[in-house]
């Protein structure tokens, strides 16, 4: 699976904004994530957060990025475990042995 701009399918109105914008968009709109995780063809992980509103299904954000151990403030902390077990599998499912125990270590710090 890639991740392209396909194009401008879009159109010119696509933007980009700060994280902290974007929390201040997730929090006031009331936004929850829903997680896609998965190896790209370069062997990184990359985490999809669709946010979406229990509101309406016209609001709706993206956030895409390569997942780095040094950067896990960046998952929701309710998400975290969860998030990371997931990625956890992927390492191990991989034989990515080393990343899998620097991941299995952070959840254990987590867990404590």
């Amino acid at each position: 699976m890639d991740l392209n701009d396909l194009g401008g399918i879009y159109g010119d109105g696509r933007w980009k904004i700060t994280l902290e914008t974007f929390e201040e968009m997730v929090f006031s709109l009331n936004l929850k994530p829903c997680y896609q995780i998965f190896l790209d063809k370069d062997n990184d992980v990359i985490i999809n957060e669709e946010w979406s509103s229990s509101i309406s299904e016209n609001i709706k954000a993206n956030r895409i990025y390569k997942f780095d151990p040094n950067f896990i403030d960046i998952i929701q902390p309710e998400d975290r475990i969860f998030v990371l077990e997931d990625i956890l599998k992927i390492y191990v499912d991989n034989e990515y042995f080393e990343m899998a125990a620097i991941v299995r270590d952070i959840i254990k710090d987590l867990s404590f």
